[in-house]
């Protein structure tokens, strides 16, 4: 608490009091928001830094509902937005790297480039060219460099822990009413760890939908027995379940 005071009297001096008090009612929000997630959902309770680890092979979908479905970041969310998804080898950026670092094929013989020379030529962007690099041909093959760089890193070095790689790096997964991890950030970094064969990988929980916290509140309150003997057994080697559930 201390610290956030400390940084809400710095933001004053530098940028005046309106902006300060925005500051600070958005951290109460926040704070306020995670109080009442804690008392709700208790031993279960959904945390903004959850990191779980997981097979890139077992997330089969890719989320495309941020303009259809208006969710949070973060939080436990009931309704229809976990059907705004698709099967994530559809994906572009997927049989991209696929052909890239799988078949060794060329940059100019994926899918990939052919997508965003077409986008260019029709004055259009490619959604998967971030990180600041121009949208034309030369900026899409510094990117695919650059690529080619963090695909020789993961395979050298996987994932580099929690506390080496900032959160805000971490693949980010939503978990729908299934338990189905529906990929909503790290498009790029999950096709490549599929490739290079890593078996598991940390991500970030953003979302949960409501009947899927509702399965993890129900087996945070059970013993490994009681669980193996529930409805619920088949959720037991999901890795949103396995660390609460009481041996």
């Amino acid at each position: 608490m201390y610290r956030l005071f400390q940084k809400a009297i710095e933001k004053g001096q530098s940028e005046g009091l309106f902006p300060l008090l925005a500051s600070v009612m958005k951290q109460f929000h926040l704070k306020a928001h995670d109080l009442c997630i804690s008392i709700r959902y208790r031993a279960a309770t959904p945390r903004r830094d959850d990191v779980i680890h997981v097979d890139p092979a077992n997330i089969d979908y890719i989320y495309f509902g941020e303009h259809k479905s208006n969710i949070p970041n973060f939080g436990v969310v009931r309704g229809e937005w976990d059907k705004y998804k698709s099967d994530i080898m559809e994906s572009i950026v997927q049989k991209g790297l696929t052909q890239r670092f799988a078949d060794g094929k060329a940059w100019d013989e994926t899918i990939y480039y052919e997508t965003g020379i077409s986008a260019f030529e029709n004055n259009d962007t490619l959604s998967a060219i971030s990180d600041g690099y121009e949208q034309s041909e030369d900026g899409m093959m510094n990117y695919f460099e650059y690529l080619d760089e963090l695909y020789e890193d993961l395979k050298t070095d996987g994932f580099r822990s929690t506390s080496e790689l900032d959160l805000s790096n971490h693949p980010v997964v939503h978990i729908g009413r299934d338990g189905e991890l529906i990929l909503s950030q790290g498009n790029h970094r999950v096709a490549m760890s599929r490739v290079s064969g890593l078996t598991e990988i940390p991500t970030r929980v953003g979302v949960r939908h409501k009947q899927w916290q509702t399965v993890r509140q129900r087996l945070s309150r059970m013993t490994l027995e009681e669980a193996r003997d529930s409805p619920l057994r088949e959720y037991l080697d999901h890795p949103d379940v396995i660390d609460f559930v009481d041996e």
